[in-house]
């Protein structure tokens, strides 16, 4: 069970790799980010936000996801978490992003696109992102 926070945003972030790298895989983009938490005695709770314009990027995943989970241990601060999920849904076909887009993060993109690129050819454990290690 996790009850440490900095465990559990490790455990959020690696899911949202995951979720994203799927995404991008399948060229999709998700309007809407959901988490699932399931505390030790197995009361399981969902809670989800829709993000506009829609995204594969695992940062702004791992954001929203971030987001919902405070917001739900803000309500069950003693809470001990068994299983942690991250999905989407509002599935759409992945656009190229306007040439002109100051919104849209270009430097991370351009790490998730060489993170799946190597994790394509030498598999998912090969490499990853240095949050999700856990640290002494």
């Amino acid at each position: 069970d996790l009850s440490d926070r900095a465990q559990m945003d490790r455990e959020l972030l690696a899911l949202a790799e995951t979720t994203a790298r799927r995404l991008r895989k399948s060229n999709l983009q998700a309007g809407t980010i959901q988490i699932k938490v399931r505390q030790s005695d197995f009361q399981t709770f969902t809670r989800q936000k829709s993000v506009q314009p829609p995204t594969n990027n695992t940062e702004q995943i791992y954001a929203v996801a971030r987001e919902l989970l405070t917001v739900w241990l803000g309500a069950n601060s003693d809470a001990r978490i068994r299983l942690l999920g991250v999905g989407s849904s509002k599935l759409s076909p992945a656009e190229q992003r306007d040439l002109f887009d100051t919104a849209g993060d270009t430097a991370q993109a351009g790490v998730d696109q060489a993170l799946d690129r190597i994790q394509d050819r030498f598999g998912n454990a090969i490499v990853g992102r240095a949050r999700t290690l856990n640290r002494p």
